[in-house]
């Protein structure tokens, strides 16, 4: 199978970087999974520390999954 998807330069430059940037941006949604995980699993976190990031951790996943994201593969 092959894909290819096409540009008017410069009128399209800001999809363009988009699309070529979409490895990027899935590589530092992966980053921030990880750091929401090891900070809630391993960190001696108090209470209030703890809720905060869990709810960011939460907030990001819904974000992530209301648009059908994978970012895990």
């Amino acid at each position: 199978m092959k894909a290819i998807l096409k540009f008017k330069i410069p009128q399209q430059q800001h999809e363009f970087k988009n699309a070529i940037d979409g490895q990027k941006m899935k590589s530092i949604l992966w980053d921030l999974k990880e750091y929401f995980r090891n900070e809630l699993k391993y960190k001696d976190l108090n209470e209030v520390e703890y809720k905060t990031l869990e709810k960011a951790s939460e907030y990001f996943w819904n974000l992530i999954n209301s648009e059908n994201i994978d970012i895990d593969s």
